[in-house]
């Protein structure tokens, strides 16, 4: 829920950066759920919990810089 709302953020305003680490740092949290609320026993969520936790913080890795020259970008005018 919160890196769907942040994503619809940052699509919405592409200039705030802040909004990139949020989803990378939900991608982190997703990343260690399974071992914070102890449900490693239940593999499919655990699994699913990983990649999507991976996925969400490549993404938003790679989102930054674009996010950060459409920062630049609004500044200048």
């Amino acid at each position: 829920m919160l890196t769907a709302l942040t994503s619809l953020v940052s699509l919405a305003r592409p200039g705030i950066v802040a909004t990139e680490w949020l989803n990378a740092l939900w991608g982190v949290l997703l990343f260690v759920a399974p071992w914070a609320v102890t449900y490693t026993e239940a593999l499919g969520a655990t699994v699913t919990s990983w990649i999507v936790g991976v996925v969400t913080l490549v993404l938003s890795l790679t989102a930054i810089p674009a996010s950060r020259a459409a920062h630049r970008q609004a500044i200048q005018h």
